[in-house]
């Protein structure tokens, strides 16, 4: 498994852990941060992404910070792993392999879910 600089980011922006937690993590399952792809190819795929739901007739979006986070399994052609509902949706909706991992009623939700596809743009 593997996590970029975005995720980190928001991991500790949000208090939801500590940079020793990250470590833990590394140690005990061997997760790694992803270093082969520049920040700025995130950026622009992640704009690709926001894009994809411009005008969206249902009034859905994806938010800079978790269009960051899914440009990196777009680049990389891998599995994204979230306990994130919405994120989990919009990653499905854009055609990226998602995999829900939190628990409760939102796995129900997420087993349920639907997607209902967009088109990502083409890139430069």
């Amino acid at each position: 498994m593997s996590y970029n600089r975005a995720a980190r980011g928001e991991f500790l922006a949000n208090g939801l852990g500590k940079a020793a937690d990250l470590d833990a993590l590394e140690q005990a399952y061997g997760i790694v941060l992803i270093t082969d792809v520049s920040e700025t190819e995130i950026d622009d795929v992640a704009r690709r992404l926001q894009a994809a739901f411009l005008g969206d007739p249902l009034g859905r979006a994806v938010h800079l910070p978790d269009a960051r986070i899914l440009a990196t399994a777009f680049l990389k052609a891998e599995t994204l792993a979230t306990g994130d509902l919405q994120l989990f949706k919009r990653a499905t909706d854009l055609g990226l392999s998602a995999s829900f991992v939190g628990t409760g009623k939102a796995a129900v939700r997420a087993a349920a879910y639907i997607p209902r596809p967009v088109t990502i743009p083409s890139g430069p």
